[in-house]
């Protein structure tokens, strides 16, 4: 089963909201992709404390 960085990498790579690929490196949405893992982990953090 793949993690949920190789799954959100895939996932917003095949999307390119902003056209950059072919053309751009692979990593391109790295730091959007960081954020999104955030957010998620942090509404886990607030689901749990309920």
């Amino acid at each position: 089963m793949m993690d949920l960085n190789k799954i959100m990498i895939k996932i917003i790579n095949e999307w390119d909201p902003i056209d950059f690929f072919p053309m751009a490196p692979e990593d391109e949405y790295s730091n959007e992709i960081l954020q999104v893992e955030n957010n998620i982990a942090l509404f886990r953090n607030i689901s749990t404390m309920r």
